[in-house]
């Protein structure tokens, strides 16, 4: 199975497809999280990101493998 991706919230509009259940399936697998966010417009935003591969915090140095599911969700902070 294929890397699934999924931005969430205010980044949807940087995942450049989804499927029915709101994943993005890349040929990603042997492939950097940031070699995989450089394909999309992402960096454009110049938002903060928190990275979860398979439900764990990951950087942007981790290698993404076949069926890892991957989060991209907006950093957040509260006070």
């Amino acid at each position: 199975m294929a890397v699934r991706v999924a931005f969430l919230g205010i980044l949807r509009k940087h995942q450049p497809e989804a499927d029915d259940k709101g994943f993005w399936h890349p040929d990603a697998a042997g492939k950097t999280l940031e070699e995989l966010l450089a394909s999309t417009t992402l960096g454009e935003s110049g938002m903060s990101t928190v990275l979860l591969v398979n439900g764990g915090r990951e950087k942007l140095d981790y290698v993404l493998r076949d069926d890892d599911k991957v989060q991209v969700m907006p950093m957040v902070a509260g006070g």
